[in-house]
């Protein structure tokens, strides 16, 4: 596994890109605004594909790039469904999304929550994630 962080926008959002060093897979983690620049050169400057973008809460300062970096990599967005435990995800193509999420769980992708849930892709309850923007 690898993995590159960095703090991005006036709240300092720790966004992280995690890839799979065989497959070159990677998945976002909380792609606060401004960071599609610094995702988009990172995964294509390291030879990754974008594979799956999680957001730890639906706040812009999480998910503000989320339709930004699916209409540049046609990924799969998932995020918290409150109250469940559980992520939702929103894929360009719904038959996708299972394809996408399925090697994830299986290898144990697991995000903890600021509130302490561990939460798995894949286990959600048919909600969507967007890009929420700064209102």
């Amino acid at each position: 596994m690898e993995l590159v962080s960095r703090a991005i926008g006036p709240l300092q959002t720790n966004v992280h890109i995690v890839a799979d060093a065989r497959t070159r897979e990677a998945i976002v983690i909380d792609a606060a605004i401004p960071g599609l620049p610094w995702i988009t050169g990172e995964v294509e400057a390291r030879g990754w594909r974008l594979a799956l973008i999680v957001s730890t809460h639906g706040h812009w300062d999480h998910a503000g790039e989320n339709a930004g970096l699916q209409a540049w990599s046609c990924a799969t967005a998932a995020g918290d469904v409150p109250g469940t435990g559980a992520l939702a995800t929103s894929a360009p193509e719904p038959t996708a999304a299972a394809a996408l999420l399925e090697p994830a769980a299986e290898h144990g992708l697991a995000v903890e929550g600021p509130d302490g849930v561990v939460r798995h892709p894949g286990t959600g309850h048919g909600a969507e994630i967007a890009a929420h923007p700064a209102d």
